[in-house]
This record gives C-alpha cells, sequence and structure tokens, in this order.
C-alpha cells in the first residue's frame, strides 16, 4: 500500500480593464474618441452619419436597466488609468491524494494471483481574472472543481504445462469530474433582469457576454460534469 499527497497554495496576478465609476455613470469623457448616438443615424447624400454624444456623455434615460446592474457587478478601478487599471491576486489551491493497494498471491506453483486498486482524489480552486461577483471567463474553467479517479486490476495466471501459459486479466476504470462556479446558487441573471436564464442550480449563473473592452466577466455554464466508465477484459493462452 502506498499513499501520496500534494497540497498547494499559489498566488496569481491578473490584470484586467474595468469600467471607472463615470463610466458606470455614462460619463465617457476620458476616452480618446468619439462616441456616436445610434438613434441619429441618418442617410445624407449616399453616406450615412450619425451625430455624437454631448462631451461623450451618455445620458442615463438610454441605460437599460439589465445593462445597468451588469455594469455595477465590475469592481471599482485600483489602479489609475482606463484601460489595466484592476490588479487581483487571488491564490490558486490545489489538493490531491493518491492511494495504491496491492495484494499478491500464490496460490501454488501453477497459479499465481494480483489484484490491484488505485483511487486519485482532487480538490482544487482556480480563481478568475476577477472577484465575484465579476468574475471572467478564465482562466481554464474557474471555480471549484472536484476530481476522482479509479482503477482496479484483477489477474490470474496458470501455468498449464511447461510450454503453455493462460492468463486472465480484468480491468476497471471510471473518472468523475465537476465544476462548479463559486456563483453557484446565485440565480444572478434574474437578480440583474436577465430571465430565463437560471432554469436549475446547475445554471444559476448567467450566459457569457463578450465586450470590445471590458473583461468577459461570466462563465456560462454553472457546472460541468464529466463522467467516464471503462471494463476491459484479456484472456491470453
Amino acid at each position: 500500500m502506498d499513499y501520496q499527497g500534494t497540497r498547494n497554495r499559489q498566488a496569481q496576478t491578473f490584470l484586467s480593464t474595468v469600467p471607472t465609476p463615470a463610466f458606470k455613470q455614462g460619463n465617457f469623457a476620458a476616452l480618446p474618441f468619439a462616441l456616436y448616438d445610434p438613434t441619429t443615424t441618418r442617410g445624407v447624400g449616399g453616406s450615412t452619419i450619425r451625430d455624437a454624444f454631448a462631451g461623450n456623455q451618455i445620458p442615463a434615460a438610454r441605460f437599460n436597466n439589465a445593462g445597468r446592474n451588469l455594469m455595477n457587478l465590475y469592481p471599482d478601478p485600483n489602479l489609475p488609468g482606463i484601460t489595466n487599471n484592476y490588479l487581483y491576486n487571488p491564490s490558486r489551491a490545489l489538493d490531491v491524494n493518491q492511494y495504491d493497494l496491492r495484494v499478491d498471491h500464490r496460490f501454488s506453483d501453477r497459479d499465481l494471483f494480483f489484484a490491484r486498486f488505485s483511487q486519485s482524489l482532487l480538490t482544487a480552486y482556480n480563481p478568475s481574472y476577477l472577484p465575484a461577483p465579476a468574475l471572467g471567463a478564465g482562466p481554464t474553467y474557474p471555480g471549484n472543481n472536484k476530481t476522482s479517479a479509479e482503477q482496479a486490476v484483477l489477474s490470474e495466471t496458470h501455468t498449464i504445462s511447461p510450454t503453455l501459459v493462460y492468463e486472465f486479466r480484468a480491468g476497471f476504470s471510471r473518472l468523475n469530474i465537476r465544476n462548479v462556479s463559486e456563483l453557484q446558487g446565485s440565480n444572478i441573471a434574474d437578480k440583474v433582469g436577465i430571465p430565463g436564464v437560471n432554469v436549475n442550480p446547475d445554471l444559476s449563473a448567467i450566459g457569457r457576454l463578450l465586450s470590445q473592452v471590458f473583461r468577459v466577466w461570466v462563465r456560462p455554464e454553472q457546472c460541468r460534469r464529466q463522467r467516464s466508465t471503462i471494463i476491459t477484459s484479456t484472456q491470453t493462452v
């Protein structure tokens, strides 16, 4: 019998771009380019033109409630500037326990037997780019991970004659992977005003949102599972 254990705690460094308090209020005066009002789009002389927002300020009346709530999930910057303005230093945790147990038995000079069982249990926490509830879509699959793997082998070797040997071997392998977001059970889509997403406990966060400016902030799946089982047997003469 043997055992191997791993305990790892590793600091992570993530640099992201988050909206400033002014941006959350619709004030984009800090941007080096103008924002144009899509409702003023019109054709003039065969060209399409639009009027810029005065002072790069989007009126509060134009805000969508769900959009405003989503924006407020971002933390405020902790670094100056409008880009690369949020530094986050979470800790990644990894615990692994691995066991092996083997039994060998000699029934007679002609019959040898062995059995082995192995198990690996992994528990990990992978932080995302931003603290909850903002999170982010990476790296890898952020959140809590539990992975278990088991394998069993049986073997019996029988010597029929000095020139003839029979061997029977059977194996069993199983892998179970479960990833769960930090937002499990939060029903955050309902809270910000996006219905029809939090339809079961494993979908209690929100769908993926893409942004050209800010870090993508929510993982689409709230819970991911993967299971596989393999059973094999061989006979050799």
